[in-house]
């Protein structure tokens, strides 16, 4: 169970990587924009800073959140080891083996 909350955390941490590479991109094309475009330049520019404001407090919080969720998910116990189970499929010790009476 843990290492399946380990991996749904990482898969989260990753996702956020991916889409900070996307706006990332988006960033790179607007400050683009504003060189090609000079009349919409002071807007786009604004528009970054902004954005990349909004974008290091959304991915601080969300480092401190998937940080809270690996604390909580080690602090959880182990769980027990699966019984085995017998031929006639219910949980618990193994029964013995009948006696051979062709002797």
């Amino acid at each position: 169970m843990k290492k399946i909350l380990n991996t749904l955390v990482q898969a989260m941490g990753d996702q956020a990587i991916a889409l900070g590479t996307v706006a990332d991109n988006v960033t790179a094309l607007k400050l683009r924009l504003a060189k090609q475009f000079p009349e919409l330049a002071d807007e786009l520019k604004a528009q970054v800073q902004e954005e990349q404001a909004k974008s290091r407090a959304e991915v601080y919080e969300l480092q401190v959140s998937l940080a809270k969720l690996r604390e909580v998910i080690a602090g959880l116990p182990e769980p027990p080891a699966p019984r085995k189970r017998t031929a006639s499929g219910k949980a618990g010790k193994a029964e013995a083996a009948p006696a051979d009476k062709t002797a």
